[in-house]
């Protein structure tokens, strides 16, 4: 991963982000309601959540939520629009409120734009709390 994206991986940890696994792919059906914006059918009809870019996923258990955590995120293997990336991160974090979601977003994509060879950035509403979901291929800019 390129030196500039360490640095921009640091600016998560100072925001309170924790970094989980970054898991390839998952069961589109789990009991933490983990997935990724890619769904795949299996040759044996199994569905699957494949790491990808997108802002449609979900990193945060509800169960983690409950225990505290509001903010994380993972960085590894996925799917870009240009291929398989070494470097896709994935950021998500629960606010109290809207407004904050929303400049966290901005702050993020101000600190990541110079590394990121994609980004997209989102606030919706999940279980009830404003969520930013924030997706970004970092594996191919030199900065």
């Amino acid at each position: 991963m390129p030196q500039s994206a360490e640095r921009a991986l640091s600016v998560l940890a100072e925001r309170g982000f924790e970094r989980i696994l970054a898991v390839p792919a998952l069961p589109a059906a789990n009991c933490t309601e983990h997935s990724y914006a890619t769904a795949i059918i299996t040759d044996g009809g199994d569905n699957w959540s494949v790491r990808s870019f997108g802002t449609q996923f979900s990193l945060v258990a509800r169960d983690w939520l409950r225990s505290g955590m509001t903010r994380c995120y993972s960085v590894g293997w996925g799917l870009a629009a240009t291929g398989p990336t070494a470097a896709l991160l994935l950021a998500q974090a629960f606010e109290s409120d809207e407004t904050t979601a929303i400049q966290l977003g901005a702050q993020l994509e101000t600190v990541l734009r110079p590394t990121a060879e994609q980004l997209a950035w989102q606030v919706s509403e999940v279980w009830g709390r404003p969520c930013l979901r924030l997706a970004a291929d970092i594996a191919g800019r030199q900065t």
